[in-house]
């Protein structure tokens, strides 16, 4: 079984995703590999470009949860 989850954070959205199936090593996952295939590693990428953060974490008889942070409401703001 798998839950999502949006919240509105202050200046950002929070989006989590987490399921309780087979676990996974994270480190190795977010490598490129030679099969071009992108998946954890992508989605952390297109995340950072935005300023965004992405936390994966992965235990055996927990599953996984993916959390994506995005900012909101910056824009046109000096710091």
């Amino acid at each position: 079984m798998a839950k999502v989850r949006l919240t509105r954070l202050p200046g950002a959205i929070c989006l989590e995703v987490h399921d309780d199936g087979k676990s996974f090593r994270v480190d190795a996952t977010l490598k490129p590999s030679k099969n071009k295939r992108l998946g954890l590693l992508g989605m952390r990428e297109r995340v950072q470009m935005i300023g965004g953060t992405l936390a994966i974490e992965s235990s055996p008889h927990l599953g996984t949860r993916v959390r994506a942070e995005i900012p909101v409401g910056t824009a046109g703001r000096t710091p």
